[in-house]
């Protein structure tokens, strides 16, 4: 009985024992297999790839504009003429008068800009209109991303404000006589509005 006992229980562990050894190792086996080998030639495992996953982003939006309007001298020597009643300018400006809108870009994703322009008199001969329009908008991209202790910069683009007469001379006369007639000598001939936007 005593012997019996002694084959049953040592043919329970040899049936066991390749499934405590398959269970210990784990993970991919190369070489060697069950009993291992006493040499083998250089050999690789199947690549196995390391991911990094990316958490949500919180986007910020920051633009800053800056608007060079500065103001157009128009004239140069004007002088009332009494023989033909009207005002006779000399050195008036000519061809067409650039002023210009920064768009500065401080966001992590692109923005779209443009400019309405308002005309404030149309009498004026004058005419201003924008590079960029609500159907042309212009594209600026997001900043360039600082690293480590180098800062970021800002992604500047440039809107154009074209100011232009049918004839300068008559721009200038109208507004001589708008001076006399209001006594100042500064006036509005257009408001520039810009509008910024997500694409």
């Amino acid at each position: 009985m005593k012997k019996l006992l002694a084959v049953l229980l040592t043919l329970t562990m040899l049936a066991t024992l390749p499934a405590f050894g398959a269970s210990a190792e784990g993970g991919t086996r190369v070489v060697g297999g069950e009993t291992g080998v006493d040499d083998f030639p250089s050999t690789s495992t199947g690549g196995q790839d390391l991911n990094v996953k990316v958490s949500e982003v919180s986007h910020r939006y920051a633009v800053d504009i800056t608007f060079d309007l500065s103001e157009l001298t128009i004239g140069g020597t004007i002088t009332w003429n009494v023989k033909d009643l009207k005002y006779d300018v000399e050195g008036a400006l000519t061809g067409e008068q650039e002023r210009f809108v920064t768009v500065s870009n401080r966001s992590d994703l692109p923005v779209y800009a443009y400019a309405t322009i308002t005309d404030t008199d149309a009498n004026d001969y004058i005419t201003v209109s924008a590079s960029n329009t609500e159907t042309n908008k212009l594209n600026v991209v997001k900043a360039t991303a600082g690293s480590g202790t180098t800062p970021g910069a800002p992604k500047d683009e440039t809107i154009k404000i074209s100011v232009n007469s049918d004839n300068w001379s008559d721009s200038t006369s109208y507004y001589a006589a708008k001076k006399l007639n209001e006594n100042i000598d500064t006036f509005k001939i257009a408001t520039v509005t810009v509008t910024i936007t997500k694409p």
